[in-house]
């Protein structure tokens, strides 16, 4: 059962969405983080069908990486805003490997210490936490308009931690499809999950 309300610090009161990117031009199986990539020749078959149900009144944020940005440029040319700590986890030495390649102790040592590990160079989930919160903490704190963020798994997972209290082992119970929707209603003291991976 998800839970139905996160922490009272999130004080902004309106409806957020979070869309997914589709997959990306890249062979399976490589670590790809921040590596900007571009998306597949036939992205708009995996978005989610609750694209045509948004809000009209958005205000529209994208990860300034391409499988973000082009999605967002699409969808609203234009009329949105690109962000940096919206990108992805950043991999470090891992990027553009295979999965398979990576050291298994480096990878056991990643899966066990997820919130601080960021031996390879990289971002530990923690700081891609940190960024989540940074660019909520940016919002504006008395506008009512619905958002949109277009982002990555890995980013919309640090988001949830952030609001639920959660670690990072919880965090990745959360699965986020290519181009799915989430979205979070905030009420000026709590927040609860509308729905998920839609």
């Amino acid at each position: 059962m998800l839970p139905n309300y996160v922490s009272s610090s999130f004080l902004i009161n309106m409806e957020i969405y979070l869309l997914r990117h589709p997959p990306v031009q890249i062979k399976k199986g490589i670590c790809y983080g921040q590596s900007d990539l571009p998306i597949v020749s036939n992205w708009e078959t995996y978005l989610s069908p609750k694209i045509n149900t948004l809000p009209e009144n958005l205000k529209v944020f994208s990860s300034d990486l391409k499988r973000c940005s082009e999605v967002a440029q699409h969808l609203y040319p234009n009329n949105f805003i690109t962000d940096q700590n919206l990108r992805e986890v950043h991999f470090g030495s891992w990027e553009g490997r295979k999965w398979n390649d990576i050291p298994k102790n480096q990878i056991d040592e990643w899966n066990n210490k997820l919130d601080t590990w960021n031996q390879h160079q990289g971002e530990s989930f923690q700081q891609l936490k940190e960024r989540a919160q940074t660019f909520i903490g940016s919002l504006d704190q008395t506008s009512e308009t619905p958002v949109l963020i277009v982002t990555h798994a890995g980013w919309i997972r640090a988001l949830l931690a952030h609001l639920l209290n959660l670690t990072a082992q919880q965090a990745f119970m959360f699965e986020f499809n290519y181009g799915s929707l989430s979205c979070i209603a905030s009420k000026k003291n709590y927040s609860s999950i509308v729905y998920l991976n839609h």
